[in-house]
């Protein structure tokens, strides 16, 4: 078989403020493509498909129509992640039937979802695993009457307790097909960027790797065990090098920070070599299309201003000026250059720290206040106009108080 891992779409985000559009409608096209050139047989969908567990009635469309395509020539799995519902995202499995599947529930942890392979290829295992609130199912999980701990790793643990148990059997009953998790978690030694959500719990956010090699500390290992771990949750596409069993995130098909720059992206493909190779799957990326790649850019004034020359028109741009003065319309004319400057910052390189000086609030003249705070934050003095526009503004506001 031939399975194709994304996760993270976050249908409905944008970009400091910029519509995505254009980059889902891209990233749609792309897909359908993808699994057209490279016959997938299985779409994997690791968690946040929307951005907010209420999307808006555009995004519902968007990705309804997604799958709807997608089920014309594939089949697919989906997994809540941390931003989706669970509960919403669950309600489409009562109404999606045959190629596309939904697994929401605590339930249906440890229990394998079954593909069948193509000519001799026997197929594959696959164990979805939704976001684990450890709030939420901390009891569900638990094989007694006690709640689990309130962190992630004991809820993960739990859910590989349940997975391992499944596998084992089926492992001692002779079924040897690949066997691949999906989770959607922050496994440690991954590297995070600034566009996921924290999931913090308890003071502790990550899970260990080996977590899924010893199947949640199992008293008896299956035989073979996962063959792949399919991974949701962090941004940047990326393998988790310090586990035995090969485990990878997708990331996201679109950049959502700067912090992603220049916004390379990939899905991963896994294709399973059946009982006859020498392991179980083969591991390869596909390069995902950036519609607007990101450029971070930092610098003088006169140099961003030089360097838009080289910067590609659709590109994203986020521009920190480091003149010891913010110059004058500084925004006004570095969008005039840069026409989808998305973020613009005045950090001056040479700067001291603003002082915090002891003051009597009934006594205060605040014209000097605010002279003397521009000045500090600005790098130069107020000129008349815009002494005269504070001025105007402190007697507007006291008009009003009286």
């Amino acid at each position: 078989m031939r399975i194709l891992h994304t996760s993270d779409w976050h249908f409905g985000r944008n970009l400091h403020g910029q519509d995505l559009g254009d980059s889902r409608a891209a990233f749609c096209h792309w897909l359908l493509d993808a699994v057209r050139k490279h016959e997938i047989d299985l779409v994997l969908v690791c968690g946040d498909v929307y951005d907010r567990s209420i999307p808006a009635v555009s995004q519902l469309n968007e990705v309804m129509d997604l799958l709807r395509d997608l089920s014309s020539v594939t089949q697919v799995l989906l997994t809540p992640g941390n931003h989706d519902s669970a509960g919403r995202l669950g309600v489409y499995s009562q109404f999606l039937r045959g190629n596309v599947q939904v697994c929401a529930s605590v339930e249906e942890v440890g229990k394998a979802r079954e593909y069948a392979g193509k000519d001799n290829d026997p197929g594959v295992l696959v164990y979805p695993i939704p976001y684990l609130e450890p709030d939420l199912v901390r009891t569900e999980l638990s094989d007694d009457n006690e709640a689990l701990e309130r962190t992630h790793q004991a809820v993960m643990d739990a859910a590989l307790r349940r997975i391992g148990n499944d596998l084992l059997a089926r492992r001692n009953s002779g079924d040897m097909r690949p066997a691949i998790v999906m989770a959607h978690a922050f496994i440690v030694g991954a590297a995070p960027s600034d566009s996921e959500r924290n999931i913090e719990v308890g003071g502790v956010a990550s899970v260990s790797a080996q977590t899924f090699e010893t199947f949640g500390g199992a008293k008896v290992l299956p035989e073979p065990g996962l063959s792949y771990v399919a991974l949701g949750h962090l941004h940047r596409p990326q393998e988790v090098l310090a586990a035995r069993v090969p485990m990878r995130y997708s990331g996201s098909p679109i950049a959502y920070s700067f912090s992603e720059a220049p916004g390379d992206k990939s899905a991963v493909v896994i294709d399973t070599l059946g009982a006859e190779g020498n392991k179980a799957v083969d591991v390869s990326l596909i390069d995902i299309p950036t519609a607007h790649p990101l450029v971070v850019l930092r610098g003088s004034m006169e140099s961003l201003l030089e360097g838009a020359k080289e910067t590609l028109p659709q590109a994203y741009v986020s521009l920190t000026v480091t003149d010891d003065s913010r110059p004058q319309e500084m925004v006004a004319r570095l969008r005039a250059v840069y026409p989808h400057a998305l973020s613009i910052l005045h950090s001056p390189a040479h700067v001291s720290p603003l002082r915090a000086p002891r003051i009597q609030l009934e006594t205060v003249d605040m014209n000097a206040t605010l002279a003397e705070f521009f000045q500090q934050a600005g790098g130069q003095s107020l000129t008349e106009r815009e002494r005269t526009i504070v001025g105007d503004v402190i007697d507007a506001v006291k008009g009003q108080r009286q």
